[in-house]
C-alpha cells in the first residue's frame, strides 16, 4: 500500500512518509498474531531477527519491546537515506522507553528492564540478493508493508528460505485491495479499482502481486509450517487527517497514471475527498492482512 504514495525518488519512500504512517501502522497490527509470535519467541534463548525492507525501523520499534531479552536484529533496505535515519530515530525511541543505548562500532546496544537488543543495519538490494541473506543464522524473518510490492517468484524464494532454515516469519500490513470511505461515493470504487491495477505493476521485484501477495505467501508456507493470518486494517479518523491527505495526494496521480482517460473524474474525486479532510468529516478503512509462519516442532 505504501506504493500508492509519492516516493522521494527512485531509491525509495521518504522518511517523512514513513514517520507519518507509523502510528497508524502500530495501531493496525494484528494483536492475535503478535501474541502468537511472542509466545513462540519465549522458547528461543537468543532471538536473531532479519528484517527485510526495514525503512526507518518502525517494525522493530513495535516488536522489540514485546520479544524480551537477547534479541539481535539486522535491518536490510535498499534505500541509504532511510538507513541513515535509523540511528537517531532508534536512540530517541529507546530514551522514551527508558532504555539505555550504547554504540559499539556499527551496532546499537539497547537494553531496558523488559527487553534488550543488538541492532545493526545494512544496505542491500533485496530484489536480487535475497538468496545471500543470512537465513541460516536467523530464527525470525520479518517485514512490514512489503509483500504487496513483490512478485510470485520473489515470494517463493522467501518462503523456501524460511522453510529450509526453520525460520519463523511475520509479514505485516500487506494491502489486500479494500478501501472503504465513510460517506462513500461512486467514484471511490472507481479510484480503488485503478489503484489496485496500479499495485500489480513492476515495483522493483518483478511483476507485483499487489493485493494477492499475502495469500500467495501463506499458500507457499502451508504444509511446511503452521500458518496464521490476521486483519491489520488502517482505521483512519480525525486523528489521522494528515495521513489521509497524504494518501489522497498519492492515490490521485497513481490512479491517473493507470487510467488517464479518467483523469477529470479523479481530479474531482481528489478535490471532494480533500475538502472532507479539511472539514474534519473524513474517515476510511484501508484493508491489510498480516501473515505469520511458525516452524513445526
Amino acid at each position: 500500500m505504501s506504493e500508492f504514495t509519492t516516493k522521494q525518488g527512485p531509491e525509495g519512500f521518504s522518511v517523512e512518509w514513513l514517520s507519518l504512517r507509523e502510528n497508524a501502522d502500530h495501531r493496525a497490527r494484528s494483536i492475535k498474531l503478535t501474541q502468537k509470535l511472542t509466545d513462540w519467541s519465549k522458547q528461543i534463548p537468543r532471538l536473531n531477527v532479519i528484517e527485510l525492507g526495514a525503512g526507518t525501523g518502525s517494525n522493530l520499534r513495535y516488536l522489540c519491546p514485546l520479544l524480551g531479552h537477547k534479541q539481535h536484529w539486522t535491518l536490510f533496505d535498499n534505500d541509504l537515506t532511510l538507513l541513515q535515519s535509523i540511528d537517531s530515530l532508534l536512540v530517541d525511541w529507546a530514551v522514551k522507553h527508558s532504555a539505555q543505548v550504547e554504540r559499539i562500532n556499527d551496532t546499537l546496544h539497547i537494553s531496558s528492564q523488559h527487553f534488550s537488543a543488538h541492532v545493526q543495519w545494512q544496505h542491500c538490494d533485496l530484489a536480487s540478493h535475497l538468496h545471500g541473506l543470512p537465513f541460516n543464522e536467523a530464527q525470525l524473518v520479518t517485514g512490514a508493508a512489503l509483500l504487496d510490492l513483490t512478485s510470485a517468484r520473489w515470494l517463493e524464494q522467501l518462503a523456501t528460505n524460511c522453510i529450509k532454515h526453520g525460520c519463523a516469519s511475520l509479514f505485516t500490513l500487506n494491502y489486500n485491495g479494500t478501501v472503504d470511505w465513510q460517506n462513500s461515493i461512486a467514484e471511490d470504487a472507481q479510484v480503488t479499482s485503478l489503484l489496485n491495477l496500479h499495485q500489480i505493476k513492476e515495483k522493483g521485484f518483478g511483476p507485483a502481486l499487489g493485493p494477492d501477495a499475502h495469500a500467495f505467501y501463506r499458500q507457499s508456507l502451508i504444509g511446511q509450517q503452521q500458518v496464521f493470518t490476521g486483519d491489520s486494517d488502517w482505521v483512519l479518523g480525525n486523528e489521522d487527517l494528515d495521513l489521509q491527505q497524504a494518501l489522497i495526494n498519492g492515490w490521485a496521480p497513481a490512479a491517473i497514471e493507470q487510467g488517464p482517460d479518467a483523469s477529470l473524474m479523479i481530479e474531482q474525486w481528489k478535490e471532494f475527498r480533500g475538502a472532507a479532510v479539511s472539514q474534519r468529516s473524513s474517515a476510511l478503512r484501508v484493508g491489510h492482512t498480516d501473515v505469520l509462519g511458525l516452524p513445526v516442532g
